[in-house]
């Protein structure tokens, strides 16, 4: 009965102060709108590999060579090294690099994004359940497990199990289609997952000639994840992956073994580890991802302080009745639980009005903000979420708002409001010094990123498509030189690299000194189709030289602290008298080309150099095409069209390299877009704040104003009177917040290796935004009370 009086007296209360309550519950449910959307799309990420048991002790080796980037694959041969170590509790080892990209069944091809050639360890591992078939099949020879989803496109009307299906294997000088048998239906990788699939090949049978050639070799082709019993010293592990590595490929080509660094990444870090060679997924940046949180965290805090300081003003217009509740023998408890009652109400109306705005946000722009991610409004984390978000937000709004209620002699003095507006104010102080800093931080983003965007790369990737070619032969050349004939293509070459895509590394040593460097392997026509200045040719035959390096600015600065100018042109280098007994070859420098950045900004350009093969069928995988404006339609029918001549019934692969480049700075594009969207809310919920305040502080000083205009004072004098608090309040949060978020900007400008500048304007624009829209949020309320007739206002007292 007791509770039933109480909500309704709570509802009585909101419905009575509507203005404040509709305040209220508007900035509540856009922050708790906000906060949710924020903690289910970073609780999504942070979930990530999790569903692994035994994940905390998972590992994934990778590799690299000296100082370069760290290759999602490693050396094959690791793979018996480590199935001998006792610390080793479980392994398995699988190829995600191939040149698979089709089924065939039946004449009719099917893309596929995702393969992986694995052994039923894989399937251990990540104890992935098979829907139909035979789990240990896959060891088998020319196996394959089909997800559920492939399996229903491929074979829509009949069962899977059985069946043939083919896949184009492609090579210099054969193009042949290889027979594998369905032998599962197998659970797809969860989304949160650093892997995906769609089918899953047997390593045994056609295979197996490459698995067991790439383990003799010292290169980066297989993916080993392995499971370390609890308390194994990782270092001591990682040590002797070297020394047994060298054993068994001490005679393989390649660079010394102690050129190479190999390390257990953690599986949980995968996903947040952004740089690595060969990712199958995209990862996030951490500091994207803490950015996120602490915004999630503030804007609920500028939500709660604006829900305070609309609580503190209504408190004062019904403190009477709370006096009397006192005086008439209610208890403390009581009190509390009217109050607590109140907000807990407001609160789940905040709720119920948050979660439709979530879902109709998600509705229309769910997937311009977060890409294939969409919360489940009825899944058990997210009911879990919304209830603690509840029983927190009440508890902690109720605790702050009623800290004085309780203080019998706080009632008798009718709460003192002259001491509660200076609390409200000093919340309202807080709320502008967290939207002045956010506001901060979203102009350094957005002139980060258009940085970024108009940052001199050292090659130009505009109007340049890139082409896959499906296959590893001289019909490269052909395609090549078809394209370069049409009317819409400035330039073409063939490569086997380019800038952002994969790259690879490499040791110039000699007799003396060793210079590791990243390199790529090109045709001299793409210096040209890049607009990579050839800043000096060492040989005679410039730009026809072949077989020999152009290496960038930065390796030819390192190399002359070391060498002569006649050295370097001459490529004259002490030589190691055994190097010609390790089959190392003589490193010819062709020339010197500017400095670019192969990689994206968040990395220093290093020393970088492109090879320049004598060998025309030195395995060229893509066309790089630069086309003239407006062009690109065309082109793209041209390309298609010469593909299906050239590469008959093959698949067909091209996109726009700039297209590419922009993908390296995903995880700061979707942090531009929420934090520009959630800074606009900050703003509207601090108005909320301010609204209520300005409306509070009005009506109380309703008897000054009169006795002011009664005495002659103008509207123009009673307005300047009501808006300097303004100003003084957005000065004080000014001052707070420059600090607070320049250490915020230097401390996120830390993941980029080039940066913009933290310009003084930011913190003026900031203060600036932040003062205008107070004041034009206040100014209808304020001129409302300065224009009110002075006898009604006295009456009000």
């Amino acid at each position: 009965m007791m509770l039933i009086k109480s909500i309704s007296l709570s509802i009585k209360r909101l419905w009575s102060f509507k203005l404040y309550s509709i305040i209220s519950i508007m900035g509540l449910s856009l922050a708790m709108a906000v906060a949710l959307a924020i903690f289910s799309y970073t609780s999504h990420h942070a979930s990530y590999d999790r569903f692994i048991e035994n994940g905390e002790n998972a590992y994934r080796l990778v590799s690299r060579l000296g100082d370069g980037n760290y290759n999602t694959s490693t050396f094959a041969a690791l793979q018996d090294v480590i199935e001998e170590d006792v610390n080793v509790i479980s392994s398995t080892t699988c190829h995600t690099y191939h040149s698979i990209e089709e089924l065939d069944v039946e004449g009719e091809k099917y893309k596929i994004d995702h393969a992986i050639f694995i052994n039923s360890s894989f399937l251990d591992f990540y104890s992935i359940s098979l829907i139909l078939g035979d789990y240990r099949s896959i060891d088998e020879p020319n196996m394959v497990f089909l997800t559920q989803k492939m399996a229903d496109r491929v074979f829509p009307q009949e069962s899977a199990i059985g069946k043939q299906v083919f896949v184009r294997s492609f090579s210099a000088h054969q193009d042949s289609l290889i027979a594998f048998t369905v032998g599962g239906i197998v659970e797809e990788m969860p989304m949160n997952s650093h892997l995906s699939y769609e089918v899953l090949f047997s390593q045994s049978g056609h295979f197996s000639p490459t698995v067991e050639a790439v383990k003799s070799r010292k290169v980066f082709a297989a993916a080993i994840y392995l499971k370390l019993r609890e308390g194994a010293d990782i270092e001591v592990f990682e040590s002797g992956l070297r020394e047994r590595a060298e054993v068994r490929l001490e005679n393989a080509p390649g660079p010394p073994m102690e050129a190479f660094n190999f390390h257990l990444q953690p599986i949980f870090d995968i996903h947040f580890t952004a740089g690595l060679t060969g990712e199958m997924k995209p990862t996030v940046r951490e500091s994207s991802h803490q950015v996120l949180i602490i915004i999630g965290y503030l804007i609920l805090a500028l939500a709660i302080l604006n829900f305070v300081i609309m609580h503190i003003a209504k408190a004062s217009f019904y403190r009477k009745a709370n006096f009397m509740m006192r005086s008439m023998g209610a208890f403390k408890n009581q009190i509390l639980f009217q109050t607590f009652s109140e907000i807990f109400i407001s609160v789940f109306f905040s709720l119920i009005l948050a979660i439709y705005l979530l879902a109709s946000f998600q509705g229309l722009f769910g997937a311009d903000y977060f890409g294939d991610f969409k919360i489940s409004f009825f899944s058990f984390n997210f009911i879990s979420l919304c209830l603690l978000s509840l029983l927190l937000l009440s508890l902690i709004i109720s605790l702050i708002a009623s800290s004085d209620l309780v203080k019998k002699e706080s009632l008798l003095s009718e709460i003192k409001l002259k001491s509660k507006r200076k609390f409200a104010v000093i919340l309202l102080i807080f709320q502008f010094t967290a939207v002045i800093g956010l506001i901060g931080f979203t102009l350094l983003i957005n002139k980060q990123i258009d940085f970024i965007q108009n940052k001199d790369l050292g090659y130009n990737s505009e109007q340049t498509l890139v082409i896959k070619v499906p296959q590893n032969n001289e019909k490269i050349n052909i395609l090549k030189q078809e394209l370069k004939n049409d009317k819409a293509v400035i330039s073409a070459a063939a490569v086997r690299h380019y800038p952002g895509y994969r790259l690879q590394d490499m040791t110039f040593s000699n007799a003396e000194d060793s210079f590791p460097f990243k390199f790529g392997f090109i045709e001299a026509d793409a210096l040209e189709t890049l607009d990579i200045p050839v800043i000096q040719y060492f040989h005679p035959d410039k730009e026809r030289a072949k077989g020999g390096w152009y290496i960038n600015e930065t390796f030819y600065h390192q190399l002359q602290q070391k060498y002569s100018e006649e050295q370097i042109s001459s490529s004259q280098f002490p030589v190691d008298e055994n190097a010609e007994d390790r089959g190392e070859q003589e490193f010819l420098i062709l020339g010197v080309i500017g400095d670019f950045h192969y990689e994206s900004l968040h990395h220093n350009i290093e020393s970088f150099a492109f090879h320049i093969p004598d060998d025309e069928r030195m395995g060229f995988r893509f066309v790089l095409v630069k086309f003239f404006h407006n062009e690109a339609h065309r082109l793209i029918k041209l390309v298609k069209q010469k593909l299906a001549e050239v590469f008959p019934g093959q698949p067909v692969r091209y996109h726009f390299m700039q297209e590419e480049v922009q993908e390296q700075y995903e995880s700061e594009s979707v942090l531009l877009k929420l934090i520009n969207t959630f800074s606009i809310l900050s703003i509207l919920i601090a108005c909320f704040g301010l609204i209520g305040l300005s409306v509070f502080i009005s009506e109380q000083r309703t008897k000054e104003i009169g006795i002011r205009k009664v005495n002659g004072a103008s509207i123009s004098e009673v307005l300047l009177l009501l808006l300097k608090d303004v100003v003084i309040w957005i000065s004080v949060s000014f001052i707070l917040a420059t600090p607070l978020s320049y250490f915020a900007m230097r401390k996120w400008l830390e993941n980029f290796a080039y940066k913009t500048d933290i310009s003084w304007w930011i913190f003026l624009l900031s203060a600036a935004i932040a003062f205008v829209i107070a004041l034009i949020t206040v100014s209808w309320q304020t001129i409302k009370a300065a224009r009110k007739n002075p006898i009604e206002a006295l009456r009000y007292e």
